[in-house]
């Protein structure tokens, strides 16, 4: 497209000579040859995928924008330029109307890739921490139980059985891996090591080698709990990603104001994102919770038609939980940014953040009820109260005069070598790197922020 726009004001500016702009235009004709090849060879690659994307259909501007590059060499040839600028122009639009097109629809399809990957990855999750618990009480009892005691045969079915169902989840692990290259050499390492105790543990199970079996069964339950904080810490980048990717309004409440907080842009777009989500549950709860027969109030709301209360489907939940998620992360950075001065100031977003908390669980685990639009109307109520509370301190702070102390001064030397040399100690450990997982990074973080 751009070469074609160059093209025509080259010929008008009369910068090319007849044969140059007949050559230039061929070049151009035979470059769009080449890209319909391309994206002939690409909905064949497309239709090859398990769930191919949603493409659309181009057929028909390929055609047009081919009988305007046509129609432009051939007018070129017989030195009606001006028709030839014309076809020339259209070809040109229709060329960038194609390209935004298809960026549109792949930006699209990836979204709807990655909603359906958080949705797996919830499921997965969701699967190993029931699994983990599960084969904890199987240890456990195993521990407990004699050999020559009948229960120790039920246990060793029930052993059999999570060997069983982790299978399950084994496949679909596999099938996120494929998708998401960068974690696929960590799942496959920690299936393997549990396939490999599972497989000592059953021998150790008919052997009656209790001490051994609780090893197997440990190093069992140590690789679901790798592979969920994984899955947990991959989940909520992918959250992180999904809120990042949305573009802001870029307006502001109370137009003519200077010296906007970088917070201020964030909330307004958590309140936008509220608030639609209180509408589409109070509509929801209108059409279903109301009527006779529906929820009751406090009750959990699921229809026959896979609807819930709510009127919402299960990608639309699953999307309501991410942006809770999400806005609940935000607030829990700026509390943490809020009290590194270590004043406390942030902590006035604790009730809010817990009543997000509270929200997104609800989600997750679709106890749909009228508690959940109420709780939903007290959360935007708290956010605009927390918004509020942080200008006024901060307009507060501005004006805000300092009083000399009074300092006991006779030991002062010494706490200052004392504080020296806590300092010191603490940079010392920060700069250590061991080799943590995030899980561990973040609670060493926070051990540190606690110290200071």
């Amino acid at each position: 497209a751009k070469d074609q726009e160059k093209l025509k004001d080259d010929i008008e500016k009369e910068k090319l000579s007849k044969e140059d702009r007949e050559k230039k235009q061929d070049d151009i004709n035979k470059t769009f040859d080449e890209i319909k090849e391309d994206l002939n060879e690409l909905e064949k690659l497309n239709e090859e995928l398990k769930k191919p994307m949603n493409l659309g259909d181009q057929e028909e501007m390929k055609k047009e924008i081919d009988d305007q590059l046509k129609e432009a060499k051939e007018n070129l040839s017989k030195s009606k330029e001006k028709k030839a600028s014309e076809n020339q122009e259209k070809s040109s639009k229709k060329m960038e109307q194609m390209a935004q097109e298809m960026e549109q629809m792949q930006q699209e399809s990836n979204k709807q890739q990655e909603e359906e990957d958080m949705d797996a990855l919830r499921a997965i999750l969701e699967s190993l921490m029931t699994l983990s618990f599960t084969q904890e009480d199987i240890m456990n009892n195993f521990a407990k139980v004699k050999d020559k005691d009948p229960f120790y045969t039920k246990l060793g079915k029930s052993q059999r059985r999570i060997i069983d169902d982790t299978k399950i989840v084994e496949d679909s692990l596999s099938a996120i891996a494929e998708r998401q290259p960068k974690i696929a050499s960590f799942i496959n390492k920690e299936l393997n090591d549990i396939n490999l105790n599972f497989k000592y543990g059953l021998e150790n199970v008919d052997e009656h080698r209790k001490r051994e079996l609780g090893n197997n069964l440990q190093f069992v339950m140590t690789g679901y709990n790798n592979l969920a904080l994984m899955l947990n810490e991959s989940l909520q980048q992918m959250q992180k990603d999904a809120a990042s990717q949305k573009p802001g309004s870029g307006s502001c409440d109370k137009p003519g104001g200077k010296g906007k907080k970088p917070s201020d842009g964030e909330e307004g777009d958590m309140k936008d994102q509220l608030k639609k989500q209180l509408e589409k549950m109070q509509k929801g709860s209108k059409r279903g919770g109301d009527k006779p027969g529906g929820t009751k109030p406090g009750g959990q709301g699921q229809g026959q038609d896979g609807q819930n209360m709510l009127g919402l489907g299960n990608k639309e939940i699953a999307k309501m939980a991410a942006q809770q998620t999400a806005i609940r992360q935000r607030l829990e950075q700026m509390r943490n940014e809020l009290n590194k001065e270590g004043q406390g100031k942030g902590n006035q977003l604790n009730p809010l953040i817990n009543e997000l908390e509270k929200q997104e669980k609800d989600l997750l685990n679709k106890n749909f009820s009228n508690e959940m639009v109420k709780r939903q109307k007290d959360i935007l109520t708290r956010l605009l109260d927390s918004e509020k509370a942080l200008m006024e301190r901060g307009f507060e702070e501005k004006r805000e005069s300092k009083v000399g102390k009074n300092v006991f001064l006779s030991n002062q030397k010494r706490i200052d070598e004392y504080n020296n040399q806590k300092l010191k100690q603490i940079e010392l450990l920060r700069s250590v790197d061991p080799v943590f997982r995030q899980y561990y990074k973040n609670k060493a973080n926070d051990y540190f922020n606690f110290v200071n």
